[in-house]
């Protein structure tokens, strides 16, 4: 059923690639070549940014559009959820690090996904959000020797801009300092390639704080209609080698913008060798096989406890370590195996017919591309349900599988909540003997702590500490109220 949806509609894209202009798909080829030219390096810092227009049936294909060169933070304006919903969203491997959703209102929204080998922190900057006015939410990041902090704003057409303005001066108040890199990307409904009141009003707030717009492009286009209502702005003198690029994904009327860092350079793990044992039914076997060999001499012919044990140990982990042996590898990425080849090939073709659609005034291609949107989203729908299906269906331990799928439909990670540092008597530490033995110490004293600095406990224990009756007549002041105890005793 799948295949033939990707053989049917591949046909008829290609007549509608045939029904238009050859100008059109030439300059849609141009704008391709310039993207894979755009490319950042891997380890170069890079943010992404789209006002997406929803999404949750969207979060497929967004990552789709990102294969091969993932960037390390994906900021989204619009993305439509309440909180409950947006934190049950899966970008693997990204995490949800900051967001605001709307309470009152349908829509709109602003969060931030980081790439999930970044420590960052949550700035919570509700308090600063006003619904359709400024949506905003800031994390806070710390790459090798750099402070970062990525800003996300939206406002809507008919928000306050005198409102809009204050409470972005406040927040940004806030957390700017000459050591603080600020990266502020959002959806600002203001058009940048023309010279407006909303425009003007704008730049001193944001030119005071070293802040200034990388894009000077188009970023929605339909038709003769060219608009730029979403922005990067950096500080230029610290970034001077900064790349910006358009990406077409089709997901939304606008294209997503990615700014590249090229003097921020992000640490990758991807190379990083991990150790393993496969431990399999065949291992298992030849494991207890090697153990019936064993004579034990040793270890029943000595009669002190620990020599024996200490033998005993040494069998185990000898017999233990020839039968699963290390191994080590690269760190996989947790692929989508549902996410087939025709699949991405859908989803490029969705592309295509969106840059032809756009530029067209025909209203039977827009048509078109709506309905293949809808069904397109159904085929990934019915393959993430056939693959979960096979997986239970081939799976030995259902249970553990069904809950593991549940996980990861979820997003529900196990949060290590390592303490990576402590301070200490006023210093930081990062050393983990100490961190550990400081908790200790805490823990051991915390009940005489608090019996010392409590008057009242002293007092009461100090005058009934040699009779346990005192202590609670004393402790309670009032007389319980009488209770009739009814026993009816049964006699066979």
């Amino acid at each position: 059923m799948i295949q033939g949806f990707f053989i049917v509609n591949n046909l008829r894209f290609n007549n509608a690639c045939r029904a238009t202009t050859n100008n059109t798909y030439k300059d849609h080829d141009l704008s391709n070549k310039k993207l894979i030219l755009n490319k950042h390096t891997g380890n170069t810092f890079t943010v992404f940014h789209q006002n997406i227009c929803g999404l949750p049936n969207k979060k497929e294909e967004l990552l789709n559009s990102l294969t091969g060169n993932s960037p390390q933070i994906i900021s989204i304006t619009e993305h439509h959820p309440i909180d409950e919903e947006l934190e049950g969203i899966t970008l693997h491997p990204y995490t949800l690090g900051a967001k605001f959703c709307r309470q009152m209102h349908k829509c709109g929204g602003v969060c931030i996904f980081i790439q999930d080998n970044i420590h960052f922190t949550n700035i919570n900057m509700d308090r600063y959000s006003i619904e359709k006015v400024i949506e905003i939410c800031f994390v806070k990041l710390r790459i090798l020797s750099c402070i970062i902090v990525i800003i996300t704003v939206y406002t809507s057409p008919s928000g306050n801009i005198a409102y809009f303005l204050s409470n972005l001066e406040a927040a940004l108040n806030q957390i700017y300092s000459n050591t603080v890199d600020i990266i502020l990307c959002g959806d600002f409904n203001v058009n940048y390639l023309s010279d407006n009141q909303n425009k003007q009003a704008r730049n001193p707030l944001l030119t005071s704080y070293s802040l200034y717009s990388v894009i000077d492009f188009p970023m929605r286009i339909h038709n003769s209609s060219n608009t730029m209502i979403v922005n990067i702005f950096i500080n230029k003198l610290k970034n001077e080698n900064y790349l910006v690029y358009s990406l077409i994904n089709g997901l939304s009327n606008h294209d997503a913008q990615v700014l590249s860092l090229s003097d921020i350079i992000v640490p990758d793990d991807r190379n990083e060798l991990y150790s393993y044992r496969e431990i399999s039914t065949h291992s298992l076997n030849e494991f207890q096989t090697s153990l019936s060999y064993e004579a034990w001499e040793n270890v029943f012919s000595d009669n002190d406890t620990n020599t024996t044990f200490n033998n005993f140990l040494n069998i185990f982990i000898r017999t233990f370590n020839a039968s699963f042996p290390k191994k080590r590898t690269k760190l996989r990425q947790n692929s989508k195996a549902w996410l087939t080849a025709g699949i991405k090939t859908s989803c490029n073709n969705k592309r295509k017919l969106y840059l032809l659609y756009r530029e067209s005034n025909d209203p039977n291609l827009k048509i078109y591309y709506n309905n293949y949107c809808k069904i397109l989203s159904k085929v990934i729908i019915l393959a993430k349900k056939m693959y979960h299906n096979n997986k239970l269906v081939n799976s030995t331990n259902k249970p553990k599988t069904t809950w593991s799928i549940i996980k990861t439909i979820t997003n529900n990670k196990k949060n290590p909540n390592d303490i990576l540092m402590m301070e200490i008597d006023g210093k930081i530490t990062t050393h983990h003997q100490t961190i550990a033995e400081e908790f200790n110490n805490y823990y051991v004293s915390v009940a005489d702590n608090i019996t010392n600095n409590n008057p009242v406990n002293i007092t009461i224990g100090d005058l009934n500490k040699n009779d346990p009756l005192n202590y609670l007549y004393s402790a309670f002041q009032q007389y319980f109220t009488n209770i009739k105890l009814k026993i009816q005793l049964l006699v066979k």
